[in-house]
């Protein structure tokens, strides 16, 4: 929805005519504090239990960085106009004693064709605070995409650091901009299809969170050719199906180790 929000729009448009210069490197943050954790209703089995839970289960939304930090990542790819060759990460889980599989923070820096990379972090912890916003360095200065659509003279953070562009537009909400769209199109028989660039946005989340679960870095044309199934036989699935995982008798579930997790 970011890509049909107003001040994401005019932001990247200047980025992209060049008004920070050439882009030199990006980087985003998706802090959050803490993922509620649901509890079991009565007489509830596991699979009903994971599908309300969720965000604490690889096979039900990816993992957070992919389905959290999915928007940040392809916004600044649409800035850069390409998308990552490759990637590193880390990640971990501190919080282990809460039930789950996915990190509670991770961070991943992509790599482009051009040599230049994108910092994306990743964190959710209760009792910490929340902080979401992206920024693109640039050689004439810094775009701050979200939390502040703004233009900087510079890429430092100081109290000097002038604002030469700050946008002052309509804020719509960006899901119903994004609905108006497709219903415009359904309605007057128009193409709409962005299948591509949300297949090439939840690609780049996928090889991200490869590289941290592995500790290797991977390669897109890797992560595309990914014969993994992190539920085989989910279109046969049934109230009576057993999840793909279940936990132990401490109530933990299975989760990756970097250096040890291989993901083919």
């Amino acid at each position: 929805m970011w890509r049909h929000n107003p001040p994401h729009a005019e932001t990247i448009k200047r980025v992209q005519d060049g008004m920070i210069g050439e882009i030199m490197h990006m980087r985003t943050y998706r802090m959050e504090p803490g993922i509620r954790l649901i509890q079991r209703r009565s007489g509830e089995n596991e699979l009903a239990h994971q599908i309300r839970n969720y965000h604490s289960f690889t096979w039900t939304n990816g993992g957070f960085f992919l389905d959290w930090c999915i928007h940040n990542v392809d916004i600044l790819c649409w800035a850069k106009n390409d998308w990552p060759e490759s990637a590193i990460g880390m990640g971990g889980r501190t919080t282990a004693d809460i039930p789950g599989q996915v990190f509670d923070h991770q961070h991943v820096e992509y790599f482009f064709k051009d040599g230049i990379s994108l910092n994306g972090y990743a964190r959710h912890m209760a009792g910490t605070p929340c902080f979401y916003t992206d920024y693109i360095l640039g050689t004439k200065g810094m775009a701050v995409v979200l939390g502040g659509f703004k233009i900087m003279k510079n890429c430092s953070f100081n109290s000097s650091n002038e604002t030469v562009w700050a946008y002052k537009g309509p804020t719509p909400n960006p899901y119903q901009a994004e609905h108006q769209l497709l219903i415009d199109a359904i309605r007057n028989d128009k193409p709409y299809n962005e299948g591509y660039r949300a297949a090439q946005a939840a690609l780049a989340g996928i090889m991200g969170r490869m590289a941290f679960e592995t500790g290797r870095q991977i390669q897109s044309q890797a992560a595309h050719d990914l014969q993994t199934k992190l539920f085989p036989g989910i279109d046969e699935i049934t109230w009576d199906t057993k999840p793909p995982v279940e936990p132990d008798s401490n109530g933990r579930y299975p989760y990756a180790i970097p250096g040890k997790t291989v993901i083919e």
